[in-house]
């Protein structure tokens, strides 16, 4: 195993890595956590954030052991290279230069660093946490060095170490981040792990082909992010739903490309929903989940249909029954970006039949009802009496022509794949097996008529570059065999796969491979199974077996294993019926039988005409999976099920080496040349929706509980098996000769740590697995003693040795073996969690127990599995035989099961042998693993939601008076709310560009908007009259005293009719509905806003609770008035942006206030002397008596004398008063006046303040 040698480039803030070459421990995390320096200064006030001022990096020795990986599992990093952090300051100004203000200096730091994963090459890393938070990476620069003997250096570090200097780390598998943020982590590395994928396995090199799902997927097949938002204040990604990607296609495109480096082809499924199993009723059409979205941003469309316009799927436990068609727009992205990945494309229309429960509609097989969300293949004529009449081909051809027909769902395909650039192949459905058997009344087949009408049309549209088949169910593709005694055979698909227009014979490939019950542990399988997952044996099952030579003539001949063989007397041609005679049926002619006579003439199919293409190949996983490889688990539908003899638990294994004899056997020289085309093999399934996002959150996919035992890849490709582990555990450490065939079981990610040998390695799994390792002809055979096949060889003679007993038996007592198992293991399910099973005997007269902590990611059935078959063997093992055979008894070797019917009763290992005259034997007893139903082991763990959680805050700008004694100072100011809440910089530039942080938004802000309009009402005093009626999109009010009020207490703000923003405080406040308040006891036109009171507030009005989330932008004086952009930015989050907003506000706050008291008295002289009070912004609050303070550098008011609306003098004083002379009254009015109209305003420095109009008697 290889050691690491670490190299760090400069130093963290004061040389403290050493020199070049010092050693970094493996634990990441390792720069110290922050210093904080504050200092408060005299005058305007500084504050120091968070700032390092020295930053460590634990250190190692040299020659730190590199972690092994087989298959998946979640690892530390160690880090192997740094530079010093980046420092970024920024300084945020509040207040105003006449108030002393305040400065704020924060600082940020940025990493750059590699940390070692483990020895390469490694598929990738997919999940990466930060301090236990999955870290998203997205937002993010983190490069992935897979570990292969030929990557290149890191451009960072190779611009950091210098020319040539820069170490390449060939063999490790490593991750790079440039400029991690660290401000989330207290400004020090935090501790980083990694969800590392390392295939040990043969299957993911193997596959060329795979399907894509789920078909059903609005906009899943999208390349872009939609989204649409629930809520004012939330956005949701539709499509995202992962932190280590984009989108959700990028993400499980990106893992399937990474796992199955040999993938050329995919297909893509696309579904519409057949409403209607009787063909003549049935309509094929595009669904919708739902039909309204609230601000979708790229609306749904298909085929012309907008979203409410569109089919709306039934409903099911709560929610759709499946997902959406994809949108046109999305499928076309998705089939881009394939071909652009260097991937060959064929597209796969298909019909999904939505009949709910209790659908009521008329069942053509006779029930009481259509059955519940049912397979395509089940759409027939009706009533049944109705094939082999004119009926059926009319019923058909509705089917087909209606405007809702079959027909526009396959042309609508060909049109839409042309116009994204054409497609390499193009399916005209799959398994339409109750269609494409009806028949006319001359022994036509309409469907099949109409599926070679549209490989035409469809050549037509996509020219003659696109190859075209049928997926024909492998019950169907080889012909039509009614059961209804006529002895009639049709071949009534060959019009379809000779046609010229269709390139290949098309076939979903779910032919069973096995017949394994739990029988054929104790007695010798009728097929020579060794195990439950003998791949060799599923190789040989491909040309024989069932299908091949025999069936079941029924299901009580299956339960009794009674097995009819497949001869045809009559003509020699087994083939005929054997749907697994690929061979045969490719390379003959075809003749169809009418009365069970042979017809003349063949049919249009010539030998060797067209290559086969699978298009699907699956199994479940699930045990015995290959028994029934095309059933699965879907609570909702009437298909659901288990193979045959299942008991449900989950088998990765089962699958893995299905599908491996698969591709073994047709990608290589087994199969005649040309048969079967090796890139046309496409395996069922991969979906597109990414893995653990989908199955863990079934909140959002239902289907995700169908995932357990399903046919997906997804999850399982990239995991290790116990065989594969222990193969490349021994291959590792310099062995070859051995065999891991009869290795059984599933295992997940183990990990080597240490310095170790493969013995340490492979003992934890033999003792929990029950593996049993025996020396066979020089070689080391490895085998999962509870799922082998283990018949007993039955010994009748033993040797009479003089003076002992013929056999002799121990009985351990039961303390002195254990009660109880514990196993401890790593949880994926759990995000790699920490887990421990027990298995505890009920009666237990010892507390004993078997303990194992496992270095491996498992599911927790399988350990606790284990832990049970652990705990039961120990228990076995109490009762062990000695006994002895003759010298000539040479066959028995170790690890045989032996039985005795004149002795001992029971099956009985061999542990040991001991040769001489005699051999003497040491047995124990031995039971062979009893299938059993598995409860379903529920994680109880609820998706956090991901990366479907976008950004899409409300924000309101504020234009607002300096307020004094209230939380909020006032000022031009931002808020914002937002669900999730995250900070929020807030950055403002005079350009579309070079933005400026400004300040960040630590808090949401309680944001709403009234419900019922608010009238005007007095200023400065409470207001009985009125209400506030709000409802809010996030946080709540609180009631306050009416003194805590007028001392500043729950202020509010809201935007009048003339769009300014009155001040206002409120004493009562009443949910009266779920996030609906009344506030009553309201101090009307705080802080100068009368204007705003006066003029009131409409419906739709924004209302904002000024308290501590809502900051001031710390305008400078020449910044106020003029029009800037503002943007908000999440922090940690670069791929999002909220605004930009132009706000020119700022000079409210520096606007003087209106005066008041206006009086006019006529002096003894005649003149008018004016005068007024005027106002103060700052510090103008007191109950002292004396004159506010002057807020200005000096008074100066304007005065405008009024003859009703026209202005006839104006004057600027530098006092609150005016004298009007008797001539300048009579020059402007004519006579003296008895009343005066007046507009008095105060000037400031950057603006005229608010005028007081009034009509003033003359005293």
């Amino acid at each position: 195993m290889a050691t690491i040698l670490l190299q760090a480039a400069g130093a963290a803030l004061g040389s403290v890595f050493g020199p070049v070459g010092a050693i970094i421990g493996r634990a990441a995390g390792a720069l110290a956590g922050s210093v904080i320096d504050r200092s408060l200064l005299g005058g305007t006030r500084e504050v120091n954030g968070a700032r390092l001022s020295s930053a460590r990096l634990a250190g190692a020795s040299e020659g730190t052991a590199i972690p092994r990986l087989y298959g998946t599992a979640r690892l530390g990093g160690t880090l192997i290279w740094a530079t010093r952090f980046e420092e970024e300051t920024v300084t945020e100004r509040t207040g105003g230069k006449s108030s002393g203000g305040t400065r704020t200096t924060t600082y940020r730091y940025y990493a750059n660093l590699a940390l070692g994963l483990c020895e390469g090459p490694i598929a990738g890393v997919r999940r990466v946490w930060a301090d236990g938070r999955e870290l998203d990476t997205a937002e993010i620069e983190m490069r992935v060095y897979s570990g292969t003997e030929s990557q290149p250096a890191d451009p960072l570090i190779a611009a950091k170490q210098g020319s040539g200097r820069a170490p390449a780390y060939r063999g490790l598998a490593y991750v790079v981040f440039e400029r991690l943020p660290l401000d989330d982590f207290g400004n020090r590395i935090p501790l980083l792990q990694f969800e590392v994928i390392r295939p040990v396995g043969t299957l993911e090199e193997k596959i060329k082909a795979v399907t894509i799902i789920p078909g059903a997927t609005e906009h899943g097949y999208a390349t872009t992010r939609i989204s649409d938002a629930p809520r004012e204040g939330e956005k949701r990604w539709l499509n995202r739903n992962t932190l280590f990607a984009s989108t959700d296609w990028q993400a499980s495109l990106d893992e399937l490309q990474a796992l199955c480096p040999n993938l050329e082809s995919v297909a893509l499924v696309v579904a519409w929903f057949g409403t209607d199993l009787r063909a003549g009723n049935c309509r094929v059409l595009p669904g919708v989940e739902v039909s309204y979205r609230r601000e979708e941003s790229r609306a749904w469309g298909v085929a012309g249909l907008s979203r409410d316009e569109a089919y709306v799927v039934s409903r099911h436990a709560g929610g759709p029954a499946y997902g959406g068609s994809p949108s046109d727009q999305s499928l076309i992205e998705a089939i881009r970006d394939l071909k652009a990945r260097g991937l060959k494309v064929t597209l796969y229309p298909f019909v999904l039949m939505d009949i709910p429960a209790g659908n009521g509609l008329p069942d053509p097989y006779g029930g009481t009802e259509q059955a519940a969300y049912p397979w395509r293949g089940r759409i027939t004529a009706y009533p049944a009496s109705a094939d082999k009449t004119a009926a059926a081909r009319a019923q058909v051809s509705t089917f087909v022509t209606r405007s809702e027909g079959y027909r526009r769902f396959v042309r609508h395909y060909a049109t839409l794949a042309a116009s994204a650039g054409g497609v390499d192949g193009f399916l005209l459905g799959s398994e339409l097996k109750g269609l494409t058997t009806l028949r006319d009344e001359v022994n036509a087949f309409p469907f099949v008529e109409a599926l070679v009408s549209l490989a035409g049309e469809v050549r037509d549209i996509l020219g003659g570059a696109t190859a075209i088949s049928y997926g024909a169910d492998w019950s169907e593709y080889f012909g039509h065999q009614p059961a209804d005694g006529s002895g009639d055979v049709f071949f009534h698909l060959d019009a379809l796969w000779a046609s010229p227009d269709v390139s290949a014979v098309g076939i979903d490939n779910y032919m069973p491979l096995a017949d394994w019950r739990d029988d054929d542990l104790e007695e010798a399988s009728p097929d020579g199974f060794a195990g439950a997952d003998d791949a060799e044996a599923f190789a040989r099952m491909l040309t024989a077996g069932e299908g091949y030579d025999w069936f079941y003539a029924s299901a009580a001949d299956r339960q009794a294993r009674v097995r009819t063989s497949i001869t045809d007397g009559a003509y020699g041609k087994p083939w005929v019926f054997r749907f697994k005679d690929l061979e045969s049926w490719w390379g003959n002619r075809h003749y169809n039988r009418i009365g069970g006579m042979e017809q003349a003439s063949p049919t249009a199919w010539m030998p060797e005409m067209k290559p086969f293409w699978f298009t699907e190949l699956g199994c479940g996983a699930v045990d015995k999976g290959a028994n029934q490889p095309n059933v699965f688990v879907d609570a909702k539908s009437v298909e659901s099920g288990r193979p045959y003899f299942s008991a449900g638990q989950r088998s990765d294994s089962q699958q893995r080496r299905f599908l491996e004899a698969h591709l073994d056997h047709w990608q290589g020289s087994d199969a005649p040349a040309g048969m079967v085309d090796p890139e046309g093999i496409y395996v069922w399934t991969w979906d597109a929706r990414p893995f653990p996002a989908f199955p863990e959150n079934s909140g959002l996919w239902a289907d995700g509980l169908n995932w357990r035992t399903g046919h997906w890849l997804n999850g399982r490709l990239g995991t290790a098996t116990l065989a594969d582990t222990i193969a490349a555990i021994l291959r590792d450490h310099g062995f070859d000769d051995f065999d891991v065939s009869e290795v059984a079981g599933d295992l997940g990610g183990y990990v080597k740590g240490d310095l170790t040998s493969a013995r340490d390695l492979i003992e934890p799994l033999i003792e929990l697995f029950q593996i049993d390792v025996i020396e066979e002809g020089g070689r080391l055979k490895f085998r999962t003693r509870p799922t082998a096949s283990l018949p007993a060889r039955e010994i009748t003679v033993l040797a009479d040795l003089a003076d002992q007993p013929l056999w002799s038996e121990t009985r351990g007592h039961d303390s002195d073996f254990a009660s109880e198992a514990l196993v401890t293991f790593y949880d994926p399910a759990a995000d790699y969690a920490e887990a421990s099973v027990r298995s505890r005997k009920v009666e237990a007269a010892t507390e004993r127990q078997l303990v194992r902590d496992l270095p491996a990611a498992i599911p927790e059935e399988t350990a606790l599995a284990a832990a049970e078959g652990w705990l039961r063997d120990n228990r076995l093992a109490r009762r062990t035989q000695q006994l002895a055979l003759g010298p000539g008894e040479v066959a028995v070797e170790p690890g045989d099961v032996l039985r005795f019917p004149e002795g001992p009763e029971g099956r009985f290992l061999v542990q040991g042998i001991e040769d001489g005259f005699e051999r003497r034997l040491t047995l124990r007893a031995f039971a062979g693993n009893v299938s059993a139903p598995v409860a379903v082991v529920d994680p109880d763990r609820l998706p956090d939601g991901g990366g479907a959680q976008g950004f899409a805050p409300v924000v309101t700008f504020l234009d607002l008076p300096r307020l004094e004694g209230a939380s909020h100072s006032g000022d031009a100011s931002v808020a914002a709310f937002a669900r999730p809440w995250r900070r929020l910089a807030v950055s403002s530039s005079p350009e579309a560009e070079a933005y400026r942080l400004r300040l960040t938004l630590d808090r949401p802000a309680t944001i709403g908007r009234l419900v019922e309009a608010l009238g005007p009402g007095p200023v400065g005093r409470f207001d009985p009259g009125n209400a506030v009626l709000v409802d809010l999109i996030g946080g709540a009010f609180a009631s306050a005293s009416r003194l805590a009020v007028l001392s500043g207490t729950n202020r509010l703000a809201v935007r009048a009719a003339h769009g300014g923003w009155e001040v206002l405080g409120f004493a009562e406040a009443e949910e009266v509905a779920t996030g609906r308040f009344r506030l009553t006891g309201l101090l009307r036109g705080l802080g100068g806003t009368e204007d705003a009171t006066a003029a009131g507030a409409v419906v739709g009005a924004e209302v904002v609770q000024l308290d501590e989330a809502v900051r001031s932008l710390g305008l400078v004086n020449a910044e106020r008035g003029a029009a800037q952009n503002w943007i908000l930015e999440p922090m940690g989050l670069v791929t999002e942006l909220s605004g930009p907003f132009v706000f020119d506000g700022g000079l409210r706050a520096e606007t003087p206030l209106s005066p008041v008291h206006a009086r006019v008295v006529r002096l003894v002289s005649g003149d008018l002397r004016i005068s007024w009070i005027r106002r103060s912004r700052i510090d103008a609050d007191a109950w002292a008596e004396g004159e506010v303070p002057l807020d200005e550098a000096e008074e100066r008011h304007r005065l405008e004398i009024m003859n009703g609306s026209a202005v006839v003098r104006t004057v600027e004083v530098g006092e609150a008063e005016f004298t009007y002379a008797a001539a300048d009254e009579l020059a402007d009015f004519g006579i003296p006046q008895t009343v005066l109209g007046l507009r008095l305003r105060q000037l400031g420095r950057l603006s005229a303040g608010l005028p007081l109009e009034a009509v003033v008697a003359v005293r």
